[in-house]
């Protein structure tokens, strides 16, 4: 299957007390999807499971890790348009909220591409975010914003 027990158990729904008690027997919270790269923290990510999300981070894993495609979880958060899981995210040491996916994206670019604005606000008040990034796509989050709107 190529999935760690503990992302095994969270995939099939398994409770927030199950999940710690994985983790608590040595369940490694960085493990590694190896069929796309993908971490627990993508998977709670990705489920909107903020408990989760906070069980993981308070356990050490990484904030930052990528799948195949160079995606971090803020980047599935901002995706989304999970504005709480966004800010876990961001308030959490050493987040990189300029992380840069394979294809040139940040998660800023993501958020204004798929028209989460609460997303980019919160985005936009992080001092860290860099606003001249440029992706694959030669647009930086404010030429992505220009063609999202003008697309309408």
């Amino acid at each position: 299957m190529g999935q760690c027990p503990l992302m095994f158990a969270f995939e099939l729904g398994a409770n927030r007390r199950i999940l710690e008690i994985l983790i608590e027997a040595g369940g490694d919270v960085g493990a590694i999807d190896c069929e796309d790269g993908r971490t627990a923290l993508h998977c709670a990510v990705e489920d909107d499971q903020l408990q989760v999300v906070e069980i993981l981070l308070s356990r050490g894993c990484d904030v930052n890790p990528r799948n195949e495609d160079g995606r971090t979880p803020l980047h599935f958060a901002c995706w989304l348009g999970s504005l709480h899981t966004v800010e876990i995210l961001l308030g959490h040491n050493g987040i990189d909220a300029n992380v840069v996916a394979n294809n040139g994206d940040t998660p800023l670019h993501m958020a204004v591409r798929r028209r989460k604005y609460k997303v980019v606000c919160a985005m936009l008040k992080q001092d860290s975010v860099n606003l001249e990034i440029v992706n694959k796509e030669y647009r930086t989050p404010l030429l992505e914003a220009v063609r999202t709107v003008t697309s309408e």
